[in-house]
């Protein structure tokens, strides 16, 4: 049963933004053009955008919120009107001004928050290099479908560069800002999935302070975790619950273990358990043994899906989105994902393509082969000595 999200679930935060006195945190501003509908305040909870105040306007086109934070945090707002975009705004202990137009909310002035001005330098610089990567999609697009496979090889190096400068952007812009809050948040939100010694080198580079909010805790954890699950390492204890609620138990005896990190709402992932069937066809159980963990929070939502896209191995949750055990274990940050551990419960693969599979697998049954053949030709020299 796909959720639904009702107004009338809104009316008790309706009205709800009157003056705080022990507030530490004034977001306040105006949507130009909207003289009647609601604004919503957000947060990420766990992974999960949730509305955590409103306001209904009527009359007028100002709002004020008002609340409290530990350290600078990132807060979304949007409003009722039909296909409202989301504006990420970096709030900080202070009074931040929002200057809006409800016709397009994302090109909204924002003053009193500093994260908010590197926020704002840093989205123009990486909006350049990403509106050059489409503009060379398009063209190797255009070049493959023509067969100008010299034009495409071109096009291919030029995005592979522009892809390298802009990891190399995002690096320096978040060590270069130690000292406050956007270099974590940067690191997170567009460094989660790259190579650990990135993310270690700007967790080094935050400043005492930094590493004490929420974005600074945030990054410390997950270099924590990648460093403990790298390849090479062992899978760490984990405990899941299957449809009927038992409890499962996440390792590995004989064979490999493939653990699929996937949700119900996630289109990607979705698509995704088809490369699992494949293995799935490919292997015996005790070849390679697929485990589903789903990021979902409904439980009616996952087994629908599972359901629809026919999956026939184990399917294990908590029902805790991104707060899940496994993927706070795991550092697991993006959908799909997936690790492959082997016989000896050894971590052999993170986010692996069907290909490395299958020749890991391979490789493995060979060796067994050996150890096979070996033994029986033991056992035969002992049986005629």
């Amino acid at each position: 049963m796909k959720r639904i999200l009702l107004g009338l679930t809104l009316i008790g935060l309706l009205n709800s933004c009157s003056e705080q006195k022990d507030s530490n945190f004034t977001l306040e501003g105006k949507v130009k053009g909207m003289r009647k509908g609601i604004v919503y305040l957000q947060r990420d909870i766990d992974g999960q955008v949730s509305t955590v105040d409103s306001l209904f306007l009527k009359g007028t086109d100002s709002f004020k919120f008002q609340g409290n934070i530990e350290s600078p945090e990132v807060f979304y707002l949007s409003t009722s009107r039909r296909n409202s975009s989301t504006l990420p705004v970096f709030v900080e202990k202070s009074v931040i001004v929002v200057e809006a137009d409800v016709k397009d909310i994302l090109t909204a002035k924002i003053e009193g928050s500093e994260n908010q001005v590197l926020l704002d330098q840093f989205n123009h610089i990486i909006g350049r290099y990403n509106s050059y990567k489409n503009e060379l999609y398009v063209k190797g697009l255009k070049a493959n479908t023509n067969k100008h496979f010299k034009t495409f090889k071109s096009i291919s190096s030029q995005y592979e560069r522009n892809e390298e400068k802009k990891l190399r952007y995002i690096l320096n812009f978040a060590v270069s800002n130690g000292s406050k809050d956007i270099a974590p948040y940067i690191a997170l939100n567009y460094l989660s999935s790259t190579d650990i010694t990135v993310l270690d080198t700007i967790s080094k580079s935050m400043t005492d302070e930094i590493r004490t909010g929420k974005y600074g805790k945030e990054l410390d954890e997950l270099v924590t975790q990648i460093k403990a699950t790298i390849i090479g390492k062992k899978l760490p204890e984990i405990v899941q619950q299957d449809s009927t609620g038992n409890d499962i138990i996440l390792e590995n005896k004989n064979g490999f273990l493939l653990l699929k990190f996937w949700s119900s709402e996630a289109t990607n992932s979705r698509i995704s358990n088809s490369f699992a069937k494949n293995i799935a066809e490919k292997y015996t159980n005790e070849q390679v043994t697929i485990v589903s963990v789903s990021l979902d929070t409904d439980k009616e939502d996952w087994l629908e899906a599972i359901n629809e896209d026919k999956l026939p191995w184990l399917q294990v949750s908590d029902f805790k989105g991104y707060r899940n055990e496994a993927v706070r274990k795991l550092a697991i940050r993006v959908l799909p994902e997936n690790v492959l551990v082997d016989h000896n419960g050894i971590i052999v693969g993170r986010n692996i393509a069907q290909d490395d599979i299958i020749a890991k697998v391979a490789e493995y049954l060979s060796t067994q082969d050996t150890i096979n053949d070996e033994n029986s030709s033991t056992i035969d020299n002992k049986v005629n000595n």
